[in-house]
């Protein structure tokens, strides 16, 4: 006898069916949220900060981790603003709104953002340090592990930050950032009459990067204080003239270089050169060292070296620009390099030329550098790179010509590198359009939102 279903009898239609999916725990979700991170999407961050308010904290935390108000204009930015049901209510900023309002703005409108910013790059105009509302802002940033103060833009008739035409509410903030007792890194950049006093609140700094520091000739003597234990060292634009003549001096040292693990520098002039190899010997535990400059700049930097740190050094970088086509740096690295063959940790060293159009290396030059790379030295060495660079129209006849000359000598001269089981060889020849800026700022890598699902 068949079976009649009573559902169907009836005549009705069958009632929907129901799936329940596995609940999804939390700790998954937030590892999918670190990805995404990683991934550096932030689209898909900002979807999951307005899915629910039970994963508003792990995207705040990725989202509002670094501030970079740089450039000063935002020209692409949209900012969405939903309200606590979600819905778009169409609000957004003018396009041309400056990234420094449209970061105080987030901040009235979702005060507990300020708990997320750990890292707050700072670009000003002076008119900006006695504004109320940034002083306020400023005021609310307490978890600050980084930051950074530099001068807005020269084009506004300004080339640096004034200290002494600072409002003294606005140095107040200051001063309470720097004292933050997370606050490990600490970059200042383009400021006048830097008072040296301020490194006394500096106890818990780590990272120090400076460049373009005038400080005042009057009163201007090194405060007596612990000096600051640094771990890394960076000076750009006559940076290093700042840290030789006051932040190291033999007298009341600001910083202790003994434990230095990198040291990053560009060197301009000759009395740059001195500092740079001061600094290298006060260090005994050197693990990195990048050096940017003319030629010249490589004299007496592998002697500087203290002994202990040959023990611990494993990278070293060289960028050098040859401004003129009869010189030749490769000598002078080739006996930098040699003082450092039997540092038994040495695994990397990157050699980058900047040159001029006509520029082309002496035959044999280079396979004596490849020689020495591959010799009995470098024990530990298994990374090598050696890159060039010129300037011109990429599809003229001189920079093909530039181009096929290099690559020509780099493959009859670097034999044993290209060859080398042991050594990770890597080179390349560049030809840049005449004037082009170096490196575009992608604003896009950094979005504020005013406010995500409340809910």
């Amino acid at each position: 006898m068949a079976v009649t279903n009573p559902i169907l009898a009836s005549g009705f239609p069958p009632p929907p069916l129901f799936i329940t999916f596995p609940r999804v725990h939390l700790e998954i979700m937030e590892k999918v949220i670190d990805v995404l991170n990683a991934d550096r999407d932030v689209d898909a961050l900002r979807a999951c900060s307005q899915t629910c308010k039970t994963l508003l904290p792990r995207c705040r935390t990725h989202l509002f981790f670094k501030i970079d108000l740089d450039p000063a204009y935002s020209q692409r930015l949209q900012l969405v603003d939903y309200d606590d049901n979600g819905d778009d209510s169409q609000t957004s900023p003018s396009r041309s709104a400056r990234r420094i309002t449209l970061f105080l703005d987030l901040l009235d409108r979702t005060p507990e953002i300020a708990f997320y910013v750990q890292d707050l790059d700072l670009l000003i105009r002076q008119e900006d340090s006695r504004c109320s509302r940034t002083i306020h802002g400023l005021n609310m940033l307490s978890n600050l592990s980084s930051f950074s103060l530099r001068h807005d833009d020269a084009s506004y008739g300004e080339f640096a930050l004034n200290w002494d035409d600072m409002s003294p509410k606005f140095i107040s903030a200051i001063h309470r950032i720097i004292s933050l007792p997370k606050l490990t890194q600490l970059k200042l950049i383009s400021i006048i009459n830097l008072p040296l006093s301020i490194f006394s609140l500096c106890s818990t700094i780590k990272d120090l990067s400076v460049g373009d520091i005038v400080w005042p000739e009057v009163g201007s003597a090194p405060p007596t204080m612990t000096p600051i234990h640094l771990k890394t060292l960076t000076c750009h634009d006559h940076g290093i003239v700042f840290v030789g003549e006051t932040l190291i001096d033999a007298k009341h040292p600001i910083l202790d270089l003994t434990r230095l693990q990198r040291f990053i520098a560009s060197v301009r002039g000759e009395n740059d050169n001195t500092f740079v190899n001061e600094i290298l010997s006060a260090s005994q535990a050197l693990v990195k060292v990048e050096l940017s400059g003319k030629s010249s700049f490589l004299f007496g930097v592998a002697q500087s070296i203290a002994y202990q740190s040959l023990n611990t050094i494993q990278s070293l970088e060289f960028f050098t620009s040859i401004p003129f086509d009869g010189l030749n740096a490769i000598p002078e690295m080739f006996t930098e390099l040699q003082a450092l063959s039997d540092a038994p940790n040495l695994r990397e060293i990157s050699i980058s030329l900047a040159l001029q159009p006509h520029y082309r290396f002496s035959p044999g030059v280079l396979l004596l550098l490849d020689n020495l790379l591959t010799g009995s030295g470098f024990r530990q060495l298994d990374k090598v790179e050696f890159h060039v660079s010129s300037y011109g129209g990429p599809d003229s006849v001189q920079s093909r010509e530039f181009q096929e000359a290099m690559e020509k000598i780099f493959g009859e001269e670097f034999v044993g590198l290209s060859q080398s089981a042991l050594r990770n060889f890597r080179h390349s020849v560049t030809v840049k359009e005449s004037g082009l800026a170096g490196g575009d700022f992608d604003g896009d890598e950094v979005l504020f939102f005013l406010s995500e699902v409340q809910d």
